[in-house]
């Protein structure tokens, strides 16, 4: 048996306008032979004309590019059309699914319902091969007998069912040239190959299926594009070559203000402005030109005025020639999350309370200036302030008072600089100050003369005014530093030299200044380890009780030996270990040392020897080491007998209700308070009334002039009687000689301390002096018995 004839011809691409002309189409219908299923001539004439009006007018909104409402009726239309064609004819058009699996059966004659079922969802691997050879390999497929051929053996109880002898099969292909079906005519007359006209109609069966399932894609596409044209969140405005406005979509009126109404016809100005450092419009469009294409952030304006921010995408469609046809303008509001990012970057690099830039803004402005000053060769200044009396402030008047006083100052720098310069706090009271492009370096210090005339004036708050000055280090780029770190730490090297010389000053950088800096930070860098590396010791001045010359007490004083540097001042180094925060660590040490001898030596001596200890102001404000004593003399309450605290009168006149509460916890616990360096300083009086003391410590320089100086036996003789009426005792400090000890004897002094009776020894000499005054009383004890 010989294998069927295939036949292939040359695809005929149908392009709109289709060159199956409307009348062709009309032609062919009406010389469409008798129709099937009429009785009478006159019935098969009216039927005929009835179809061929149908189709003609189905297939010339087909033909003319009309909305199709329904992809599959168009494929039944051209299956009706080939079937009236010829009434042996019937059609099927599959489609081969997305993944290139199945063949789905999307329209069928309907006398072929026997057959459809086997034919509807078919694997390609699977179906028959004719068809496999027009779906896979886009090869026309022409089975001339179904009944014999092996390739629809399965199927050939459906096919005989359906009296089907023959099958013609037409790929269908996209104007791509992809194979996406099939179109097969089944025949029922007698087997044979088709003729010519056959395969003509055929292949323009396909043709018309292809125009119909691409144009209704294509009309899917279109209502998808003008769903999301109108449902968009994200503006759309389309504009022409001169950027006249085309079309706006809501979302564009939603975000701008704007109704379509009062943009259409006009140009486009939603763009013109730009915030500064942005790109301008008028270079975006110079990009688009020659990219076609832009994207990036944009500032406008809404309607009512407000700024608005837009994320905007710009494109350019060109005509058939390549000229620029429209623009489509693509934008989403993100004015709310510019704002957020300002916010952040805002908080990020500003500082709160003074809307200064902070530590971080300023060091990248800085360093900005420095390769500007490279470049110009001109002088930038750096000017490091902090203010002088601000803890006071701070202290005394509670926080609000302080922001206030910062604000205040922060307006006042501002007031003194160019609109160019950058003021900025770097923390606490500390400001800084970058001024390049100096030109004439005589007005630095016009500047800082300035800058310390405006910080001293007074402020208002409520009722109070407040008063506080500040030190000023200038250092000069290139001239005292060549980058960005040297130069910060040769002005704050400057700004401490301020402080030391008085306050309220300004100082320029040198090279003194620099060997003192860095000679401090050294000993700052070893007091750090001093107290682990054990270079700490406790010295001990004896205090003697005046009516027998016996040492009752002694005062705690804390001496550091470094191994290289030797005896360091402790005037020296005690500020610095308050300024670094080694104080409370430092004081604690010297407690447990106090606690630990003042045991020893009542143990070892006839008489409970009283121990006193310096606390700085800064320990009681802390905290920690009023916690750590408080603790250690709960559990061993025998202890804080033997322990005094030296204060200044000057921690009292700050008022500090928290101070206050600390010392009297102390006096609770059975600790004695003594009031150093009495007389010197702010003394105020009012303050013994509101805090109950035990011990008032006449300053050496009272003592001095003893007892010669009138003056000084006047004021002496007015402290002791003070202090008695109210319930006092007196230490004298500084006696070193007999005719000072003989004077405040006289005049009713209780005790004493200076180089009269002893310097200040270490713990073992204390014992010693005392063990040798245990002795001696005990041999005039023994004495008087005899």
């Amino acid at each position: 048996m010989m294998p069927p004839a295939c036949f292939c011809s040359r695809p005929v691409w149908i392009r709109h306008p289709s060159p199956w002309s409307t009348r062709t189409l009309k032609q062919i219908a009406q010389r469409i032979s008798q129709p099937k299923s009429v009785n009478s001539a006159a019935e098969q004439a009216m039927h005929v004309k009835k179809l061929a009006d149908s189709h003609s007018r189905k297939l010339d909104n087909l033909a003319k590019g009309m909305p199709i409402l329904d992809g599959t009726e168009v494929l039944d239309l051209i299956i009706e059309y080939v079937e009236t064609k010829d009434e042996d004819a019937f059609c099927t058009v599959h489609l081969i699914n997305e993944e290139a699996t199945h063949l789905i059966c999307k329209a069928s004659s309907a006398a072929l319902s026997t057959l459809k079922a086997s034919l509807s969802n078919l694997e390609i691997e699977d179906f028959p091969n004719s068809l496999a050879i027009a779906a896979q390999q886009g090869i026309r497929a022409v089975v001339e007998d179904l009944r014999c051929h092996a390739d629809w053996q399965h199927h050939h109880a459906r096919t005989a069912l359906a009296g089907l002898i023959a099958v013609w099969i037409e790929p269908i292909r996209a104007s791509t040239g992809k194979v996406i079906g099939t179109f097969s005519i089944f025949r029922s007359s007698s087997a044979g190959p088709p003729s010519d006209n056959d395969l003509d109609r055929l292949q323009n069966a396909s043709n018309l299926a292809r125009i119909a399932l691409e144009r209704k894609s294509l009309q899917e596409e279109l209502l998808l594009a003008a769903s999301v044209y109108q449902n968009s969140s994200e503006a759309i405005m389309i504009t022409d070559q001169k950027d006249y406005v085309v079309a706006v979509n809501p979302a564009f009126t939603r975000i701008t203000g704007y109704p379509e109404y009062e943009v259409i016809g006009k140009p486009q100005r939603h763009f013109k402005q730009n915030r500064a450092g942005g790109a301008s419009y008028k270079k975006i469009m110079q990009i688009l030109r020659a990219d076609g294409h832009w994207q990036g952030e944009i500032w406008s304006r809404h309607k009512n005025g407000a700024e608005l921010a837009v994320w905007l995408t710009l494109n350019s469609i060109p005509d058939e020639i390549g000229d620029v046809y429209r623009h489509i303008c693509l934008f989403s509001d993100i004015t709310e999350k510019k704002r957020s990012e300002e916010l952040i970057w805002k908080q990020a690099n500003y500082d709160a309370l003074t809307l200064l830039p902070n530590r971080r803004l300023f060091f990248d402005r800085l360093q900005l200036e420095i390769s500007k000053s490279k470049r110009t060769g001109k002088t930038l200044v750096l000017m490091m302030i902090d203010l002088d009396g601000f803890k006071a402030v701070n202290d005394q008047l509670g926080h609000a008072a302080g922001d206030h006083l910062l604000k205040e100052t922060a307006k006042r720098l501002r007031g003194c600089v160019r609109e160019g310069d950058t003021v900025a706090r770097l923390g606490g009271d500390e400001f800084i100050l970058c001024i390049p492009q100096i030109g004439d370096i005589a007005c630095i210090e016009r500047i800082a003369r300035s800058i310390n005339q405006i910080l001293a004036r007074s402020i208002g708050l409520a009722d109070k005014f407040l008063r506080v000055s500040g030190s000023i280090g200038i250092a000069e780029y290139p001239k005292d530093a060549d980058n960005m770190d040297d130069l910060l730490k040769h002005a704050d090297q400057a700004m401490y030299a301020s402080k030391k010389l008085g306050r309220n000053r300004y100082s320029r950088f040198t090279s003194s200044i620099h060997e003192e800096s860095e000679q401090q930070q050294q000993l700052i860098n070893c007091l750090r380890y001093a107290l682990d590396a054990r270079q700490f010791k406790v010295h001990f001045q004896p205090i003697v009780d005046l009516a027998t010359d016996r040492i009752i007490k002694a005062e705690a004083l804390l001496r550091w030996t470094h191994p290289l540097m030797g005896k360091i001042n402790p005037a020296v180094f005690i500020p610095i270990a308050e300024e670094i925060g080694l104080i409370g660590e430092i004081g604690d040490w010297v407690f447990q040392q106090a606690v630990q001898y003042a045991k020893r030596w009542g143990q070892c001596s006839s008489t409970r020897i009283q121990i006193s200890i310096n606390i700085s102001p800064i320990q009681l404000l802390d905290g920690g080491s009023h916690n750590t004593w408080t603790e250690f003399l709960q559990k061993d309450t025998s202890s804080a007998a033997n322990l005094a605290i030296e204060i200044t009168e000057g921690l009292l006149l700050n008022e500090h209700r928290e101070v206050t509460e600390k010392l009297m916890r102390f006096r609770e616990l059975g600790i004695q308070i003594a009031l150093d360096d009495f007389g010197t300083g702010y003394s105020s009086l009012s303050y013994l009334m509101k805090f109950k003391a035990d011990y008032i410590k006449i300053d050496r320089s009272f003592i001095e002039g003893l007892p010669t100086d009138p003056s000084c036996i006047a004021l002496c003789e007015a402290i002791i009687a003070m202090s008695h009426r109210l319930g006092l005792k007196v230490i004298a400090e500084g006696v070193e000689t007999k005719a000072q000890r003989d004077q405040l004897r006289d005049i009713g002094c209780d005790y004493a301390q200076g180089y009269l009776f002893s310097k200040p020894v270490p713990a073992e000499e204390m014992e010693q002096l005392l063990l040798a005054q245990s002795v001696l009383a005990s041999a005039n004890q023994t004495a008087k018995g005899t």
